[in-house]
């Protein structure tokens, strides 16, 4: 008897989770990616657009996947409606097609199952809280994708503040500037705008390396490009925050910069600072009578944060294992899409607006 309870314990540790993802484009495929290599989900459903399932069968060979529908968007209830599904993650536009994300959210937590949303869940904050109420409802986990939370460096710096090795905050400055490679009008019609697009990240991570919320924020910004002016987007926004605490919050968001992905961090405390700067692509340098030459920083956000996604698919996965609670907490999801909309307020009327 106590081998039989032994091995069935074990059997019960190695079962796998059946997963499926909705919007296998440029971040889904990342997301699936990790799945793939973490060896402990089985995928079950891939959704996209028709358009896409040429790809999405390429993908499928190329990771020697076995028994996995692939299926068009408009047939995304009938999916829900597997019992055998434990979970899905959510990587389709705001505002998709037959259905927008959030209610594909709902959709998926009213089926009983665990969701992964990337970011933002919706534009409207109201709409966001309602889903984490479905979520506590039903008793599941909703985790918006904060990836840079898993960022290795950045996990390291929270750690030292949170052990109080800079004494009292002063000043976080954050710089997130990046290729214009990608964006076309039609994401940027779409998307919020920069801050709910972009800054969200940054201001995701002020508040929850200093533990505060802002009492104030102002925002200026200005578009060069003609394609930001019709879409009514910023391609360069600056944002400040206020707190009570006297800290000051500064973050720096740019779209369109010829050198690469940019980003940098720096948190002034009293005792020193802690800063992160940029990895370069390789560990070369050229030393000759003009200096030092390093290689060129990451071109592109993907690349720079791989492993950052991959440990945070990992996390979603021990979360529906019932090994960790979700780090990223419904009410710092709620409040972030709040502060994005009082940013971008700041942003159309050129006033410091107060945060309740």
């Amino acid at each position: 008897m106590v081998i039989w309870s032994q091995l069935s314990c074990s059997l019960e540790v190695m079962e796998h989770k059946n997963i499926g993802v909705i919007g296998i484009g440029r971040i889904g495929e990342v997301h699936l990616c990790h799945l793939v290599q973490s060896g402990q989900v089985n995928v079950m459903y891939l959704v996209d657009i028709e358009q896409m399932h040429g790809k999405i069968r390429d993908l499928v060979k190329q990771y020697g996947l076995q028994n996995v529908k692939i299926i068009n968007t408009e047939e995304v209830t009938d999916m829900l409606s597997d019992k055998l599904l434990d979970a899905v993650l959510i990587c389709s536009p705001v505002f998709g097609k037959p259905h927008k994300k959030s209610d594909l959210v709902k959709f998926a937590l009213q089926a009983g199952k665990h969701v992964f949303c990337e970011k933002p869940i919706d534009l409207n904050p109201r709409v966001v809280e309602e889903c984490y109420k479905l979520a506590e409802d039903r008793g599941k986990t909703l985790q918006c994708g904060f990836d840079k939370r898993f960022d290795i460096s950045i996990r390291k710096m929270y750690d030292k503040i949170k052990a109080g090795d800079l004494g009292e905050l002063r000043l976080i400055k954050l710089v997130a500037r990046e290729l214009p490679a990608w964006i076309n009008a039609e994401y940027l019609k779409s998307s919020g705008g920069i801050v709910v697009d972009s800054a969200i990240h940054e201001l995701d991570l002020i508040c929850w390396l200093s533990g505060e919320r802002p009492e104030s924020a102002v925002c200026f910004g200005h578009a060069k490009s003609q394609m930001f002016k019709e879409c009514n987007d910023v391609e360069c926004a600056m944002i400040m925050l206020k707190f009570s605490s006297g800290l000051i919050g500064y973050i720096e968001n740019v779209r369109g910069v010829p050198y690469g992905y940019d980003q940098r961090f720096e948190v002034l405390g009293e005792k020193g600072m802690l800063c992160i700067e940029n990895p370069s692509t390789t560990h070369l340098q050229l030393w000759n009578q003009d200096g030092r030459l390093l290689d060129t920083i990451e071109q592109h956000g993907l690349p720079r944060y791989y492993e950052a996604y991959r440990m945070e698919k990992q996390h979603f996965i021990d979360v529906i294992n019932g090994k960790l609670s979700c780090e990223i907490l419904p009410d710092e999801v709620i409040f972030n899409s709040k502060l994005t909309q009082y940013c971008t307020k700041s942003l159309r009327t050129g006033t410091i607006v107060n945060i309740p």
